[in-house]
């Protein structure tokens, strides 16, 4: 099955609250390889990993990724914008899986 690297962008929680206290525009990004059919298969799925994401982040079900409209996108060509070590690095996850992006900070 192809692999896709699935990018999007989003705000932590104190990037938040500075971004609305003094009219920023702060924000993060994540990445994740997902085994789907084809890359729209894969960017829909993305959004679905996204959605969970922040909801984990924020420790908030109500919280939601998608009504925020950040960006999001498959890369192309990966192995032009990063280094084999950063692409060895990153999760994977099939269609219909969630990846556990925070196992690393624990």
């Amino acid at each position: 099955m192809p692999q896709y690297l699935y990018r999007f962008g989003y705000e932590t929680p104190e990037q938040a609250a500075s971004n609305a206290a003094n009219g920023l525009d702060d924000e993060d990004s994540e990445a994740v390889f997902i085994d789907a059919e084809s890359s729209q298969q894969a960017l829909e799925w993305g959004r679905e990993i996204s959605e969970h994401f922040i909801r984990q982040l924020y420790e908030n079900s109500e919280i939601s990724w998608l009504r925020r409209n950040f960006a999001h996108w498959i890369e192309e060509h990966p192995e032009t914008k990063f280094t084999a070590d950063v692409l060895g690095s990153l999760l994977r996850v099939r269609y219909g899986q969630h990846p556990d992006f925070f196992q690393l900070r624990r």
